[in-house]
């Protein structure tokens, strides 16, 4: 008997040494998973930081890096150095090693990299006489392609599988294109060409690039180019890359929509009207669309929901620019070919006004004028015989801008401003295409920048006078616009005029603040943390005036002082480039009869939390940008309580650190007098890629 269970138990214990051994290195394997995961993760975000900054075409002065060891030694190209140094802070989770020569490639006899080792890299396009260009150690020319790269070696810490594969290197890169940065509002790092340096390098073995570029734009040996052609910041110097459009408009009711894109990128559709993420598809290649890629939210990617008429629904790629679309009313039906109706036209004058001279029988819309001379434009949009009972959405190149409610006579007239108009030439002219669209009808009718039948002025050899540089001013003192009684720590409006006294347009935003009772010097500058209120403006150009409404929700203080001094600053961030940097504050405003009362309760103490939540606010300003100095709110949407709220960086970006749950993120912003706001429902933490687009509308 004793012999018996002595046998049972040694071969028990037999048994529990192979199933602690397979269990053992189970958990090790999900340990190591769940490192090699984070260190992926945290790789890719600090390539999109850094990529998103790249665009920007910004630099911090002194060199970002000189407090990196490892790059302590890429000072010579300050956009490059801060390029680097934005990334490197996105690799802040990883253990990193910073000894200069710790080497983060393969050794040449296979063995492997140094642990916790690293390495950042940056790539810019740019157009010369031989066509589309890319180099290593740049950050793109405005308007070009800029690629960052962050590379990083996770060590493998488990016993059992450290003798196998020591290290495991993870790898992001993120490629956008460059904003059209240059003379004014931003630095004009890149706007020189790099030095001659080798091509593009892959991915490999040793720090050597290879000598085969990857991905890197091809260009055609054509005609030798002449001596007056310069690279410019046109988008056909950019490679074609399909973002998102959506190829039918949607309708109310429906769980699907056709979307085409850049083939193998993932889309997104959200409902912001709602907030409400309904979809996620990959675009699989197809023929015979916009793009190359086609995603059907059918069947099982189908929404989440059935479309909302008037709702605004957007389709994000995880590259490239989103698109929009409103909901259109009614249910599904074929629409028919639209008949080809010439849109009436003038004789041959040379004034862009198009008078009709015949009435098509079918809906379809005009333009007067329909071309505009320069940048900025005014015009009518016209429409007639457009069916009663149905309501007409209206686009501008593809985004929405409004819609005519069912009920309208027919008929209807709409006058519209843009501005930052893409000139081109009288042979060659920029087309932005109008659009009309109801359940059963389309009409389209062609912008043309600039107008085809206005000859270019004669030049005048006698007579060429430099343009005055930008210079933006505060005409006279702010203006009190609140009614009295005046009240403490209640909202305050003022009324600020500006103007550019220069012959240049600002073509970038920049921000207009007021401040009440500052300290210090109130000249040449005043320190942007004594701001009360600020409204960001898009563009101003030369020679003209705007009038801003901004609203300081503290208003002022109980005094002292007595009475109270108000001012207001244009470029308070000092975004743009002016001829006379000294002039941008305004003459102070005398404020007395302000009413004491009791000092506000401080604001709740933000819930404290480890899981992080954070993206990038976005506006539509001819394309889809990041909006800095915007308010973004986190709500729990169990307690419905404010969580905590922050405002975005200048590159639009937010981050919250919150207790694990569900969110609503909810932003505000006003940009020329108008209030745009946003929100996300649902959003479970952890998240990092929380983008919030923002339309014009009341924030909640």
């Amino acid at each position: 008997m004793l012999r018996q269970n002595n046998k049972s138990q040694g071969q028990a214990l037999v048994e529990f040494a192979l199933i602690i051994t397979v269990l053992l290195m189970m958990i090790f394997l999900i340990v190591e998973s769940a490192r090699i995961l984070q260190g992926w993760v945290t790789v890719q975000n600090a390539a999109r930081v850094g990529a998103r900054y790249a665009i920007t075409g910004q630099n911090d002065s002194p060199c970002a890096t000189s407090n990196i060891d490892k790059y302590v030694d890429r000072c010579d190209d300050l956009r490059v150095a801060s390029v680097i140094s934005i990334t490197h802070s996105g690799l802040a989770g990883l253990p990193l090693n910073e000894d200069p020569t710790s080497n983060p490639f393969r050794y040449e006899d296979g063995s492997p990299p140094d642990e916790n080792s690293y390495y950042i890299e940056v790539y810019g396009g740019y157009v010369d006489e031989n066509g589309a260009q890319i180099r290593e150690d740049f950050a793109g020319s405005p308007g070009q392609p800029v690629v960052v790269r962050a590379v990083y070696n996770v060590p493998i810490i488990t016993p059992f599988f450290k003798p196998l594969i020591p290290v495991i290197p993870v790898f992001g890169q993120v490629t956008m294109n460059n904003e059209n940065f240059g003379s004014l509002g931003n630095p004009t790092q890149g706007l020189g060409l790099p030095p001659e340096m080798p091509p593009l390098a892959t991915v490999g073995a040793s720090p050597t690039p290879s000598a085969t570029p990857s991905e890197t734009p091809t260009s055609t040996a054509g005609p030798t180019t002449t001596a007056t052609a310069t690279p410019s910041n046109t988008p056909s110097a950019t490679p074609d890359y399909c973002g998102a459009y959506f190829e039918t408009a949607p309708v109310e009711g429906q769980t699907h929509v056709w979307v085409s894109g850049e083939v193998g990128d993932t889309v997104t559709i959200i409902d912001l009207t709602t907030g409400q993420t309904l979809g996620t598809d990959t675009f699989l290649a197809a023929s015979d669309h916009q793009c190359a890629g086609f995603a059907d939210f059918n069947g099982a990617n189908a929404l989440i929901s059935p479309l909302v008429f008037n709702h605004v629904i957007l389709a994000v790629p995880n590259q490239g620019q989103p698109d929009t679309a409103i909901v259109l009313q009614g249910t599904p039906t074929p629409t028919p070919s639209p008949t080809n109706v010439v849109p009436p036209t003038s004789t041959a004058t040379n004034t862009p006004t198009v008078t009709p001279t015949s009435t098509p029988s079918g809906p379809y819309i005009t333009l007067i004028p329909n071309c505009s001379i320069g940048s900025n434009a005014q015009f009518n949009v016209l429409g007639f015989n457009w069916p009663t009972n149905q309501s007409i959405a209206l686009s501008w190149n593809g985004s929405p801008q409004s819609i005519i409610p069912s009920g309208h006579p027919g008929s209807f007239s709409q006058n519209w401003i843009k501005s930052n108009l893409i000139v081109g030439t009288t042979t060659n002219p920029t087309l932005y295409t109008v659009r009309a669209q109801t359940n059963t009808s389309v009409a389209t009718a062609v912008f043309k920048v600039p107008c085809e039948n206005i000859p270019a002025p004669t030049s005048q050899p006698t007579m060429t006078p430099t343009p005055n540089p930008a210079d933006l001013i505060v005409v006279g003192a702010p203006e009190l616009i609140s009614t009295r009684p005046l009240v403490a720590y209640q909202p305050i409006s003022m009324r600020v005029t500006i103007s550019n006294t220069g012959e240049i347009d600002v073509s970038s935003s920049f921000f207009v603040d007021i401040y009440f009772d500052p300290t210090g010097p109130v000249s040449p500058t005043i320190g942007i943390s004594q701001s009360v209120g600020y409204m960001a403006v898009s563009s101003l150009a030369g020679g003209a005036t705007r009038v801003l409404t901004i609203t300081a929700p503290l208003g002022f203080h109980n005094p002292p002082p007595e009475p109270h001094m108000a001012y207001a600053m244009v470029d308070s961030l000092e975004d743009i480039t002016e001829s006379d940097e000294t002039n941008n504050v305004s003459l102070p405003l005398t404020v007395e009869d302000v009413t004491p009362a009791a000092t506000p309760t401080p604001s709740p103490t933000p819930v404290a939390g480890s899981e992080m939540i954070s993206g990038i606010v976005w506006v539509r300003i001819g394309n889809w940008v990041p909006q800095s100095r915007t308010t973004v709110r986190l709500i729990d949407e169990v307690s419905g309580l404010q969580i905590n709220s922050t405002t975005t960086d200048k590159n639009g970006m937010f981050q919250f650190m919150a207790p694990a749950g569900t969110y609503t993120l909810r932003s505000c912003t006003q940009i020329d007098n108008i209030t745009l706001s946003g929100f996300r429902v649902g959003i479970t933490s952890p998240n990092n890629f929380a983008d919030i687009y923002m339309l014009p509308g009341a924030c909640p």
